[in-house]
């Protein structure tokens, strides 16, 4: 199983980027993780290939519940394809299948959207 790991540059190299890691290996500890965190500096076109490889995209917001434009369009591109997706909530430390992410206003490409676990 290939997972790609989708989650904001700010918390590249991080304690809940290392948490997160540690969750999906636990849950999935045969899995093959495509961190984007390890190849910096590329295209999205480069990361959204991957998304279209993977077999399952985990994703993680900020602390706050906040995705920049990059994960959302991961994740938008994995439920066009229909790659499962579970969101990883900081904030309980669990996985979620269902979850609502609800586009914030403004120009911030950083603050792009908001996200909670539950179904619409």
């Amino acid at each position: 199983m290939q997972i790609y790991f989708a989650h904001p540059i700010p918390t590249y190299d991080s304690k809940q980027e290392s948490e997160v890691l540690k969750a999906i290996r636990q849950k999935f500890p045969d899995a093959i993780i495509y961190n984007p965190a390890d190849f910096p500096s590329q295209r999205m076109s480069f990361y959204f290939r991957r998304v279209c490889e993977a077999d399952l995209v985990v994703f993680m917001a900020k602390v706050e519940g906040i995705i920049g434009r990059g994960v959302f369009d991961e994740v938008r591109l994995a439920k066009m394809l229909e790659t499962p997706v579970l969101y990883y909530d900081l904030q309980t430390r669990q996985f979620y299948s269902e979850f609502v992410i609800e586009r914030l206003s403004g120009e911030s490409w950083a603050d792009y959207a908001r996200v909670e676990e539950g179904s619409v």
